[in-house]
């Protein structure tokens, strides 16, 4: 009998649906029933996800949840700064059968909530459909031709996202923020060029347009920034991002790599505690 398999219906539930690459290689940290209570999850800051709650942080869309595509990329790429690696090596009909296995999960645990409030019938698929509903993409303009003005970028940020991720980018910030679970965290340091979800202006734009749901952060419509205002204040945030000659460049001529991890900790400078590196 496997200790770390749920004891609850609604788990046992969703253990089943767990498809073999998530039992294989994602309960570790996700748990047995993929709500991000695995064996490791006590290691890892921050958290892993818990796929019963929809909340996923990388979207391509407005109102409703990400894409598959968005999903598959998400597994594929990894999410730098976090303990999610990357999985491009494996064969695209696994990372699929992972993501459709995900969203199995969430569809089963809003399917017992339903029933718990008596949707049964006609009514239980329609409020079930419309709570697996895909949310409208995001719409990206070509950047070609825009003469980017980084003076109008950096005026932007202060005025939109300073407050938050600091004037000078680097996350730090006298304002308390905190995840959807309650717990504090920070917001992301620009400077370090280390994003989740890729430092691409493509990438950046899908971030502020869409936000990153269930955080501090909101998303931007285009009645609060407009395109070509977005176009600098985007600009201006790869500004702050240091240089890779290596890399291709984007659109406002920066050679920035799109994905970068945490740079790796200096042993010299960890805490001691009784003659053991913390």
């Amino acid at each position: 009998m496997d200790p770390l398999a749920p004891k609850d219906d609604v788990g046992k539930a969703m253990a089943r649906r767990m498809t073999p690459p998530l039992r294989s290689f994602c309960a570790g940290c996700h748990g047995t029933a993929g709500r991000g209570d695995g064996p490791m999850a006590k290691f890892l800051d921050p958290k892993p996800l818990d796929f019963s709650q929809g909340r996923f942080k990388l979207t391509d869309t407005v109102g409703g949840l990400p894409t598959e595509g968005r999903l598959i990329a998400t597994v594929q790429r990894a999410l730098p700064g976090s303990g999610m690696p990357s999985f491009q090596h494996f064969p695209p009909h696994m990372i699929k059968m992972a993501v459709r296995g995900i969203k199995g999960l969430l569809r089963e645990k809003i399917r017992r909530d339903l029933l718990d409030e008596g949707k049964k019938g006609i009514a239980l698929e329609k409020a079930l459909a419309e709570a697996m509903k895909v949310g409208t993409p995001i719409e990206i303009p070509s950047f070609t031709g825009h003469s980017f003005d980084l003076k109008k970028g950096k005026d932007l940020y202060a005025k939109n996202c300073a407050v938050c991720h600091g004037p000078d980018g680097s996350g730090k910030t006298v304002i308390p923020l905190m995840d959807a679970k309650g717990l504090r965290i920070q917001s992301r340091d620009f400077r370090s060029g280390v994003f989740k979800g890729g430092a691409d202006m493509e990438d950046l734009w899908q971030r502020v347009r869409g936000g990153i749901p269930y955080s501090n952060m909101p998303p931007f419509s285009k009645e609060v920034i407009a395109d070509k205002d977005l176009m600098d204040l985007l600009a201006f945030v790869r500004s702050l991002i240091p240089t890779d000659s290596g890399s291709e460049p984007g659109p406002d001529g920066r050679r920035i790599p799109r994905f970068r991890n945490e740079p790796k900790p200096n042993p010299t400078k960890m805490v001691k505690l009784k003659n053991v590196l913390l």
